[in-house]
């Protein structure tokens, strides 16, 4: 692909659009071309590819990185000095006995080597799995010998023989290794995950993970808690099996808070009545008949504050019940066609003196008590009117 398209001009010299474009597309490529000068800008902002040509005559060169066949100079150049020194010193060495000097002569032969495949090590250690004879290893390779149940790593690349013949050589660094048996079983394998353990209990209190203590002990009904779908305005409460997650009506019922059955629902006429009030509307109390009997009952509750009676016979009239303190209550006595029924008072009912009043005689007239509400179901007396109709 061309770097440079410019546009033919057929004709004419005042095609000012085609010139002014093509002047354009020439800025544009020598802005994009590098600048021998060091004209900016100057700097690569994409590999470039030399197509298998070489670089002549560089001076230094400056890179984070080199690599040469698949492999880093850095690495190589490492190697390089170490196995130097290494032969500068099995040099010095080699003076002060054969012995020494034999060893310096075989760590120098090594150290050419490793300087010679140095491009083939492997930049940081690589577990490759267990040691085995015959396969080729690079440095920094990491392998676990069964056998001693110890771990290395490669020092110099080699293809493995006897692995106690390649450690000897120094073809291998130990990485770690396996400790002396203890008391009970021995070492404890990776591959028992944890169940070789003499005492679970003081393990998991070493690590600070004592069940009750540190951490929760596992409970069936946390995990139907955490179950639980978190709606909206749910509460978790007990069912006498279990936790559930209870919101709106069911919650009430549960808590015993049913509106209407277990509570008062609002009312706002309810709530006025707990202030003072000017009432434009008749209020009229429970009130009803009582029963005529031998014996006349007045039950507050049922039968009302204000309630009334004819008299068919002579009465008794029984001790009042479910009377309220200090409310007002009002009887109406009346005499049937026939009169002259008298009323015998239980000693409930209270009157001035102490003297319980005797009714009107005359057929068909009719005696009015009015009472407020005593302590333990008594009424005490505090007007009467007699024969008023």
């Amino acid at each position: 692909m061309a770097k440079l398209t410019l546009d033919d001009i057929a004709s004419g010299y005042a095609s000012n659009t085609k010139h002014n474009s093509n002047y354009t597309a020439i800025e544009t490529a020598i802005e994009n071309t590098l600048s021998r000068d060091g004209t900016s800008p100057n700097q690569m902002n994409a590999d470039i590819d030399m197509n298998s040509n070489d670089l002549i005559n560089v001076g230094n060169l400056i890179a984070t990185t080199v690599t040469i066949g698949g492999s880093s100079i850095g690495d190589s150049v490492t190697a390089a000095a170490a196995s130097a020194a290494a032969a500068a010193t099995s040099e010095t060495n080699a003076s002060t006995s054969a012995t020494n000097s034999a060893n310096s002569a075989t760590a120098s032969s090594n150290s050419a080597s490793a300087s010679a495949v140095s491009a083939a090590v492997v930049a940081d250690w690589d577990y490759v799995g267990n040691w085995a004879t015959a396969t080729e290893y690079k440095a920094n390779n990491i392998v676990y010998v069964s056998s001693e149940g110890s771990s290395y790593v490669c020092l110099a690349l080699h293809t493995s023989g006897t692995f106690a013949t390649d450690l000897g050589t120094g073809k291998w660094g130990v990485l770690a290794v396996k400790g002396a048996a203890g008391a009970g079983t021995g070492d404890m394998q990776k591959s028992e995950n944890l169940s070789g353990l003499a005492d679970y209990t003081v393990a998991r209190s070493n690590m600070g993970l004592a069940i009750g203590t540190n951490v929760q002990a596992y409970d069936q009904q946390l995990t139907d808690v955490a179950g639980l779908t978190p709606t909206d305005n749910a509460v978790i409460i007990g069912n006498g099996t279990n936790f559930v997650a209870e919101s709106g009506a069911t919650l009430k019922a549960s808590l015993g808070l049913t509106v209407g059955t277990n509570v008062q629902a609002y009312s706002a006429t309810t709530a006025n009545i707990a202030t003072e009030q000017t009432w434009t509307a008749q209020q009229t109390p429970k009130n009803g008949t009582l029963t005529d009997g031998a014996t006349i009952n007045w039950n507050g509750d049922t039968n009302g504050q204000v309630v009334g009676v004819t008299l068919a016979g002579n009465r008794t009239l029984a001790a009042p019940t479910n009377i309220n303190q200090y409310a007002g209550y009002v009887l109406r006595v009346a005499q049937d066609a026939t009169g002259s029924r008298t009323l015998t008072w239980n000693a409930a009912y209270k009157f001035a003196g102490g003297t319980d009043p005797v009714l009107s005689t005359e057929a068909s007239k009719v005696d009015i008590f009015s009472f407020i509400g005593g302590a333990a179901n008594t009424l005490e007396c505090i007007g009467q009117a007699k024969a008023v109709a």
